[in-house]
């Protein structure tokens, strides 16, 4: 659980401004980053390895936050839906 990455379809790494202005239009993904992914390995090309401090960022409520010092934002976001 402290390893989610957003990754939007067709951007393997977008910027949180980005991934902000495109909530409501594009396909955003919650990724595990120890999935396999490949788009997890153009990431981690492009940005270095992904580690709980570098990334994963995630959206709560429409705001793109790190959650990864806070679990109960992880939890919040799968028990709501993203909404």
């Amino acid at each position: 659980m402290k390893d989610f990455v957003i990754v939007r379809l067709g951007c393997p790494f977008c910027g949180r401004w980005e991934i902000a202005k495109v909530l409501t239009q594009a396909d955003i993904d919650l990724v595990d980053a120890r999935s396999g992914d490949p788009r997890v390995k153009v990431m981690e090309f492009s940005i270095g390895k992904l580690t709980k401090e570098n990334i994963p960022i995630g959206v709560v409520k429409g705001h793109v936050v790190n959650y990864v010092r806070d679990l109960t934002f992880m939890c919040h976001l799968l028990k709501d839906g993203g909404d």
